[in-house]
């Protein structure tokens, strides 16, 4: 589903009320266009900021403000036509600003009176610079931390925002089912990037990230691998489409008839991705999938890699799967599964990933990818 102004509507409703559950008379939400970074400012506003910040500010009863960095930036946003008070500040035009973009968003603020302010970003997305100026400028105002209330606001998706989880879901399963066809031998790595890449811009994806690769996941788009026969492949699809829902799945290939030892650990890989979803079910403690995880790794005489998983939605989201972590499962969360396995000494290593509805359904764990887990083993 295109994000609508309805949707929107009922977006700053959820976010008032946990406003007035955290007693703030205002929520400054920060934004940029990068991963982990874009999701406060696309969830409330629908427009993805693109090279610096952007701020909205979003009170009891006003129309939301947003403040953006050019005019191009406002032309975008007047384009969509879903809000209405949007104010460009020249800071990314050549003439650039003649009041920079923190000090005209804190003066509005403050011309309103506010007794309290969340700030969602601080220490994350907000830059230092701006955070000095707003303080400064608000320091006759309680300014706090208002990054739970966001991501509170982000992490429980409605109907509405599972239609568009799922439409991204579907762009990543074009780009992911075609992988099969461009691995076999002597195909350098970065060449099946390139075309899964493609195939996802061409769809309007916003965000992404494509790895494909033989051992052990590391955060990067690619290498200058070339593939052999024998290799066990990771396959990685994580995207965003035009409207900022954020998904991830992947699996593993065999480029022949794979060893023993890979065979071991593929197997690993999706016993702990079949055994995290499940847990993935409302009041469920959070930390339960991740002892999962360990637990797997252990009997496996395996490591782990990348952390077991996340919420993902408007950009990453709560709840962070970690063995810490004191949180539950709610209706509505969307989680990120994507165990990263390595033996002991690091040479070999293979990743699987899915996302899951939490409350779906009798409150069973949905599945989104509909992908099978098994290693899939290619003719070569």
């Amino acid at each position: 589903m295109a994000v609508t102004r309805a949707l929107l509507e009922k977006r700053w409703s959820e976010l008032r009320q946990l406003m007035t559950e955290a007693d703030l008379d205002g929520l400054l939400l920060a934004g940029r266009g990068i991963l982990a970074s874009y999701g406060y400012v696309v969830y409330a506003t629908g427009y993805t900021p693109l090279l610096r910040n952007s701020y909205v500010y979003i009170d009891a009863g006003s129309e939301p403000t947003l403040w953006v960095p050019s005019i191009s930036d406002e032309a975008i946003v007047r384009e969509r036509g879903l809000i209405s008070d949007v104010r460009a500040t020249g800071e990314s035009d050549w003439t650039g600003a003649a009041v920079p973009m923190a000090e005209a968003v804190a003066t509005d603020i403050a011309s309103r009176a506010p007794a309290r302010v969340g700030v969602a970003g601080f220490g994350a997305i907000v830059p230092p610079a701006d955070e000095q100026t707003l303080k400064r400028v608000l320091a006759a105002i309680d300014v706090v931390d208002g990054t739970p209330v966001a991501q509170n606001a982000k992490a429980r998706k409605s109907a509405d925002e599972l239609v568009g989880v799922r439409a991204s879901v579907a762009l990543a399963r074009e780009a992911y089912d075609t992988a099969p066809g461009l691995l076999r031998p002597g195909v350098a790595t970065q060449h099946v990037v390139a075309e899964l890449e493609r195939i996802l811009r061409n769809a309007g994806a916003l965000e992404l990230i494509v790895f494909v690769d033989r051992g052990p996941y590391v955060a990067r788009r690619f290498t200058e691998t070339i593939l052999a026969a024998g290799d066990l492949v990771s396959v990685l699809v994580e995207v965003a489409n035009k409207d900022g829902y954020w998904v991830e799945i992947g699996g593993l290939f065999s480029l022949g008839t794979p060893s023993q030892a890979d065979r071991a650990l593929a197997s690993a890989c999706y016993e702990a991705l079949d055994g995290a979803a499940a847990t993935c079910r409302p009041n469920v403690p959070v930390a339960e999938a991740a002892a999962l995880f360990d637990r797997v790794a252990a009997s496996n005489q395996l490591r782990t890699g990348l952390g077991l998983g996340h919420g993902v939605g408007i950009d990453h989201d709560l709840p962070v799967i970690t063995a810490a972590s004191e949180s539950v499962f709610e209706t509505g969360h969307v989680v990120s599964i994507h165990p990263n396995l390595l033996t002991e000494n690091g040479d070999s290593g293979a990743i699987v990933a899915d996302g899951v509805i939490v409350g779906a359904g009798d409150n069973k764990p949905e599945r989104i990818s509909g992908l099978e887990s098994q290693l899939t083993i290619l003719s070569v």
